[in-house]
């Protein structure tokens, strides 16, 4: 989305929502961790085409408007959040053919850490990166390190279904 941006770290997300909340007179109706465990969430699943429940959105009170107050401001800042870029990451290897293409040809190897705490969002960033649009792999080799009794964030959104999954996926 620009040329030149600023990563937030969690701490500049706290900031900007406490700001945003502050604003709007929320900051004794809803919670700030729980907003922004929504909103990543909310990212997450959006950009993997699968929808927020709407009991999880619909429990913070004017979700909607945060959020969309927290991405104008963002915007207007030149600033992402981590999970941006994934998503933005996953976008471009959606849309953009030649840069797959490209990335494609060029990395030969992949190994991917901690599989097992893996969420959505990476699983189908992963996909992207190694398999054509038939689904066959187009690098030399792929390993994913990982052990499913070790699964340890799925409060933070990571299934275990992507490490059961692998060879299917990827085999």
């Amino acid at each position: 989305p620009f040329d030149n941006f600023i990563i937030m770290d969690s701490a500049d997300q706290k900031k900007l929502i406490g700001s945003i909340l502050k604003k709007y007179e929320l900051e004794k109706r809803v919670n700030l961790k729980q907003i922004l465990y929504t909103i990543s969430s909310y990212k997450n699943r959006n950009a993997t085409g699968t929808n927020l429940d709407d009991e999880d959105s619909a429990s913070i009170y004017k979700f909607h408007e945060i959020y969309n107050a927290y991405e104008q401001e963002k915007r207007q800042s030149k600033c992402l959040d981590f999970d941006d870029l994934l998503v933005y990451t996953l976008k471009l290897f959606q849309e953009n053919k030649e840069f797959k293409a490209k990335f494609q040809s060029t990395i030969r190897h992949i190994l991917v850490d901690e599989y097992q705490d893996t969420n959505t969002i990476q699983n189908e960033l992963l996909r992207h990166m190694v398999l054509d649009a038939g689904q066959k792999l187009t690098i030399n080799s792929i390993c994913a390190v990982g052990d499913e009794d070790q699964s340890i964030y799925s409060w933070r959104g990571a299934t275990i279904e992507n490490i059961l999954k692998f060879n299917k996926d990827f085999g």
